[in-house]
C-alpha cells in the first residue's frame, strides 16, 4: 500500500480489518509501493506483489461502483505486463458514502458516480 499519513499505509490498514474480518494472517501479504496511488498504479504493484509470491489468482474487492473500471484496468495490466497466468475476480462492496441503490440522492454518490464516469473516459482515452 502507498503511504496515506506518516508511517501509516493503507496496506497496514487493509491489512487490520481483514484479521478483524477471520482472514488468517498467513493469507495476507502486502508491501508499501512507490507506484502512484490510483487505481492504474494499484494495479501495477499489487500484480508485481503477486507474482513475486508466486500467486496467480486472487480476488480484487472494491466499491461496487468501481467494478468495471477496475477489471479493465486489472486486464490492461495483466497484458502489459505480460502476467498471462493471472486470473482475477472482481467483488463489489458496500461504501456508505456512495451506495448503488439511490446514489443521487446523497451529494457523496453524485460526486462519486461523476468522477467515477470521468475516470472511466480518460481510462478509454489512455489518459
Amino acid at each position: 500500500g502507498y503511504e496515506v499519513y506518516p508511517s501509516t499505509f493503507t496496506g497496514d490498514l487493509m491489512k487490520t480489518y481483514a484479521l478483524k474480518l477471520g482472514v488468517p494472517e498467513s493469507q495476507i501479504v502486502t508491501e508499501v509501493t512507490n507506484e502512484e496511488s490510483s487505481t492504474r498504479g494499484e494495479s501495477i504493484a499489487n500484480l508485481k506483489l503477486l507474482k513475486k509470491n508466486n500467486i496467480y489468482k486472487f480476488i480484487i474487492v472494491t466499491s461496487a461502483y468501481h467494478t468495471r473500471r477496475t477489471k479493465l484496468i486489472y486486464d490492461k495490466t495483466i497484458s502489459l505486463l505480460g502476467h498471462d497466468k493471472v486470473t482475477f475476480l472482481v467483488f463489489p462492496a458496500k461504501d456508505p458514502k456512495i451506495p448503488i441503490q439511490n446514489w443521487w440522492k446523497l451529494r457523496t454518490g453524485q460526486k462519486g458516480i461523476f468522477i467515477e464516469y470521468i475516470k472511466s473516459i480518460a481510462f478509454y482515452f489512455n489518459l
